[in-house]
């Protein structure tokens, strides 16, 4: 995101890091066996996506702030409210295998 939306230039061992980062999520994904993508590696792939959005957009708005670490707590404090609220409203609760129980 970095070279097609601010134009820098990216070292190769940041492409090397990010194909490994890459290769390790697809060997989390086929443990199974199955190599078939699924819609939860859809989502961690648009999660890590979005994170490094989020990296960038905090690097340059902490630039225009007297004190960094505020922004980044403010950030935190509203992801973590809204997290709380949507746990809230969706309801339901966890199995001890980790699935969702209505």
């Amino acid at each position: 995101f970095a070279r097609i939306l601010l134009g820098r230039q990216i070292s190769i061992p940041t492409w090397v890091s990010a194909f490994a980062a890459l290769v390790g999520t697809a060997l989390l994904a086929g443990g199974d066996g199955s190599i078939a993508p699924n819609v939860g590696d859809a989502w961690s792939i648009g999660a890590a996506a979005m994170s490094a959005m989020f990296i960038l957009r905090l690097e340059s708005a902490s630039k225009e702030v007297e004190d960094s670490a505020q922004l980044n707590a403010a950030c935190l404090w509203v992801v973590t409210s809204l997290a709380f609220i949507w746990s809230i409203v969706v309801g339901g609760t966890m199995t001890t295998t980790g699935a969702a129980a209505d």
